[in-house]
């Protein structure tokens, strides 16, 4: 699995729990999910920064993300083994600076 689909997939888990507990999660909000500034960027990082920025609360953000992560978690954990081990993969794969990392209690690797 690389970067990107780990992505993915965990933008993926934290919709469907987003939806599971009537959470709004905005489109700014997933996409903020994918935020990077090395050179797999999915969108202008600079422009999508300023847009957050402008509509979003950082602090709040990060929080109500970290716990949509931890509740999919736990969820999927009570699933089955090959539901773990496909969220385990994600979590393994970022390799420098990424906004999931922040979600896993990671920081960015440094060069």
């Amino acid at each position: 699995m690389d970067v990107r689909a780990a992505k993915d997939f965990l933008v993926e888990q934290t919709t469907q729990q987003a939806s599971l507990e009537r959470v709004p999660l905005s489109d700014l909000e997933k996409r903020m999910m994918y935020f990077t500034e090395s050179s797999d960027a999915t969108e202008d990082p600079v422009k999508l920064n300023e847009e957050f920025k402008s509509q979003c609360n950082s602090d709040e953000y990060e929080k109500k993300v970290s716990l949509l992560l931890a509740h999919a978690y736990k969820r999927i954990k009570n699933g089955d083994a090959q539901a773990v081990a496909e969220w385990t993969l994600p979590s393994t794969r970022f390799a420098r600076e990424t906004t999931i990392c922040l979600f896993f209690g990671i920081g960015p690797r440094q060069a």
